[in-house]
């Protein structure tokens, strides 16, 4: 019963600085076959030895980061295979550990970033974390070319949302996907308004910039919701 307990005293603080863990990995291949395509560290006569690693910093008790060369994304759970007789494309949950940390941060109405378009990646910096009133994902990562048809690219993320009015908070996410010969960038603003613990407000305003001369385009999200026991309505509207 933890109401005769009694209290515990004379225990420090447990605020962590800094602390760092290496997850190294090595795979040897021994084939006929063509090269896998990965960063190797050396190879002969059919004989492939590749190596990667994953460095994960903790700057403190609200900071994050994380370092990865030639990450081995093998391991990871396989999806579920589903059939799609829609015009709208499946989107496919993230279980990459790179990428699945501080990705709630990325979830608004309009999503802008989707990490599953990014396959398999030579190196990649990312933090993420608390600061003050502000919450941040910052990302970047270098993709290798896939199967001959897609071309090396690298994208830059940059996530920022700041708490006002209380419980509520604003946002900002800037995106940067380019390649040799393009680019793709979008920015995006959003506002989460907390009535009262029933009914909030959200709005987001998303912005595209295209290269080869294509045209600016945006879309608008508005939706109020109000939320009772096991009853949720919501009235809203997209603009694309």
């Amino acid at each position: 019963r933890v109401s005769q307990s009694g209290e515990l005293l004379g225990l420090p603080a447990f605020d962590r600085l800094f602390s760092a863990t290496l997850f190294p990995y090595l795979v040897g291949l021994d084939s006929n076959q063509p090269s896998s395509g990965r960063r190797t560290i050396a190879s002969a006569d059919g004989r492939e030895l590749i190596g990667g690693a994953d460095l994960r910093l903790r700057l403190g008790n609200t900071v994050d980061g994380n370092l990865t060369w030639n990450p081995d994304f093998a391991t990871v759970e396989a999806d579920l295979t589903q059939l799609n007789l829609t015009r709208y494309e499946i989107s496919f949950p993230e279980k990459r550990l790179y990428f699945l940390e501080g990705a709630e941060l990325f979830n608004n109405e309009i999503n802008v970033f989707y990490s599953r378009r990014i396959g398999d990646i030579d190196w990649g910096v990312k933090t993420n974390g608390r600061v003050g009133k502000f919450n941040y994902s910052v990302l970047g990562a270098d993709e290798r070319a896939g199967d001959g048809t897609d071309p090396t690219s690298h994208t830059e993320v940059v996530r920022l949302q700041r708490d006002v009015l209380g419980s509520s908070n604003i946002g900002l996410t800037a995106v940067s996907r380019s390649w040799d010969g393009g680019y793709a960038r979008v920015l995006s603003a959003d506002g989460v308004l907390n009535i009262n613990s029933s009914t909030s407000l959200r709005t987001q305003f998303a912005g595209s910039f295209p290269s080869g001369g294509a045209d600016f385009s945006s879309a608008q999200a508005l939706r109020l919701s109000y939320t009772k026991g096991l009853y949720q309505v919501n009235l809203g509207g997209y603009n694309y």
